[in-house]
């Protein structure tokens, strides 16, 4: 700690108060070199590895390296890193730290909507025929010009369009996902089913919000990549109730069959009609295969509730009901889960900036179709596994093993680093900002809603108190009663606080410390109890059944030259021996409490 800086002289002296280390310099007669004239080098305190001068760029320089090979390192990790350095930063000092180096390895958000426009050039470049669309909010109207600012981002690579018509059946499921970024947005995505039955996803669309305007832009880029949705295709969307996703539908695909997501039915029943039957025949009737267990079904729910029955008479049975499905799809698919495992599937990219985000779902693309290509040349036989489990026999092509291997025979070209992009690259617009952030009042909610009738996620903790010192679960350590008394024991007390509880099925056991030095597993408490000193002679009593260990609190007081172990309560607890046990007279039936010491003396 710097005392004094000054031209003429230069004092240093520890922190630390009453230390005596300290050093004083001052100038030589030519006025720049400095002499030590008092050091006094020995401390008296004790080092202390918190300093001021670990500042957040520091430590983000230190452990970039390190974040590079294991992105996921944790803050503790990141903390046990740094010990080597002599180094012990707060929390909020790695926070900070963290992500100013990751925001070095992967990108600044805002800077990466400005490589998009690049990017989108450079991967037409590279997967002809691939659909790269940028749309841009251009206000004209504003007396002061700016740059354009994000809207939506599609992309639709080729060899995923290839793939789809060539070996996949023309059912596709859409949702979307939110973004966990500091500009927020939604990914929305189509996801069909390979003839495995595997999920195929075939483009993918980044927007500010989920909105009418956004699926309208989703499914215009669709329609061009897919070449329009042909008459002569049975196409079946599965959907649930998403803001603009069925008026687009019947807007721009009039001719496509629509399919509701069960789960998101039974989500809005069981808001309305709650009960384990109703929930039995809902998706009894949602799966059955034909119009009898339909029928059955719903008449099973007309007679517990009327009402509920009426509701789903108002949803067409060819939306959520197998039995009234397109016979032509051969897709029996009453959830849309395949979109909700596709947003499980990308969970790990959605808190990236924009242009990692897209590149990473590239890549995993790329590596998808290659890993389920490589699967389908190992198949053995004519279909496919999972069909071939239920018939055994050839029942379409649609399902064979050749079939298979033309929806992954395409290959999604890779995009070069942005280090290697050409320099000369002419695009539009160079400049393109990130959306404006619509910040609702109050604080973001980064927790999923829960929805209605769905249990909440409450992460309940033990209310169960327990003694550090002896274990004990009717106290704490600060609430101890033998706390500050003079115990009798065989063992010292900081070995009796180093025993472990040890559960083995229904029966609990505590592990008694070992009188050696060095580290050896623990003795079980199984050994013999410890008696009060009785004579030989004498028949000792049933220490399960007919004698009480003494205990703190008690009336009667172990003698003092008795030599035996006084242990709380939880010890004999452990053994099966109650602390206070009623001892019953042969010859009296009503019970009362004898001082075990004087009961082995009369014996």
């Amino acid at each position: 700690m710097r005392m004094r800086n000054e031209k003429t002289r230069v004092t240093g002296h520890c922190s630390v108060k009453h230390c005596p280390w300290r050093i004083h310099a001052s100038p030589l007669a030519d006025g720049v070199t400095f002499q030590i004239k008092t050091y006094v080098p020995n401390h008296t305190c004790v080092r202390s590895d918190a300093t001021k001068e670990a500042s957040v760029e520091w430590i983000a320089g230190k452990i970039e390296n390190v974040l590079r090979e294991n992105p996921g390192m944790k803050p503790r990790g990141i903390k046990n890193e740094l010990k080597k350095y002599g180094v012990n930063p707060q929390y909020m000092q790695i926070y900070r730290a963290r992500k100013k180096a990751m925001g070095s390895i992967e990108g600044c958000h805002a800077e990466s909507f400005g490589r998009l426009p690049y990017y989108a050039k450079i991967v037409l470049a590279n997967n002809e025929r691939s659909v790269v669309t940028l749309q841009c909010d251009v206000d004209e109207s504003e007396s002061i010009p700016h740059a354009p600012f994000f809207e939506t981002f599609f992309l639709g690579l080729s060899a995923l369009r290839d793939g789809f018509l060539e070996g996949c059946s023309p059912f596709l499921g859409f949702d979307g996902c939110h973004l966990k970024v500091p500009f927020g947005g939604v990914l929305l995505a189509a996801i069909g089913l390979d003839g495995n039955n595997g999920l195929f996803p075939v483009a993918f669309a980044i927007a500010e919000s989920e909105c009418k305007e956004s699926w309208e832009f989703f499914f215009e880029n669709l329609s061009i990549m897919l070449s329009g949705f042909s008459y002569d295709k049975p196409w079946t969307f599965m959907r649930d109730r998403q803001k603009g996703l069925v008026e687009t539908i019947n807007e721009i695909v009039p001719n496509a069959v629509n399919r509701r997501c069960a789960r998101h039915i039974y989500a809005n029943f069981r808001g309305q009609f709650a009960g384990a039957a109703l929930k039995r025949y809902f998706w009894q009737a949602a799966r059955s295969y034909n119009v009898a267990g339909f029928n059955f079904a719903l008449h099973k729910i007309k007679e517990l509730k009327p009402v509920a029955y009426d509701w789903l008479l108002n949803i067409p049975a060819e939306m959520w009901s197998r039995h009234a499905f397109d016979e032509r799809l051969k897709n029996d698919h009453v959830t849309n889960n395949i979109s909700e495992s596709f947003n499980h599937w990308v969970e790990d990219r959605r808190s990236k900036p924009m242009l990692t985000l897209v590149d990473g779902l590239r890549t995993k693309l790329m590596c998808r179709l290659q890993k389920r290509k490589l699967k389908g040349l190992k198949m053995s036989g004519d279909l496919v596994p999972n069909v071939e489990r239920l018939f055994g026999v050839f029942c379409d092509s649609r399902f064979s093993k050749e079939n298979y291997i033309k929806a992954y025979s395409y290959c999604i070209h890779p995009v070069p680093d942005p280090t290697f992009w050409p320099q000369d690259l002419e695009v539009e617009p160079t400049n393109l900002l990130p959306p404006i952030v619509r910040r609702m009042p109050g604080r973001p909610k980064k927790n999923r809603r829960n929805e209605p009738g769905e249990a909440p996620n409450v992460v309940r903790r033990s209310n169960m108190v327990r003694c550090k010192v002896f274990n004990d679960l009717e106290h704490n350590k600060r609430t101890c009663p033998y706390k500050g008394k003079d115990l009798e024991l065989d063992v010292p007390l900081a070995q009796l606080a180093s025993r472990k509880r040890k559960t083995e099925g229904s029966s609990s056991q505590f592990v008694a410390p070992t009188k050696t030095k060095k580290k050896t597993k623990a003795k079980s408490l199984s050994q013999p109890v410890p008696k009060p000193p009785i004579s030989s002679s004498q028949p000792l009593p049933n220490t399960k059944h007919d004698i009480s260990m003494h205990v703190a609190g008690s009336t009667s007081q172990p003698p003092s030259n008795s030599g035996a172990a006084y242990l709380p309560p939880s010890f004999w607890r452990g053994l099966g021996v109650s602390p206070q046990r009623e001892i019953r007279s042969k010859n009296n039936q009503d019970a009362k409490e004898v001082n075990p010491y004087e009961a082995c003396k009369q014996q």
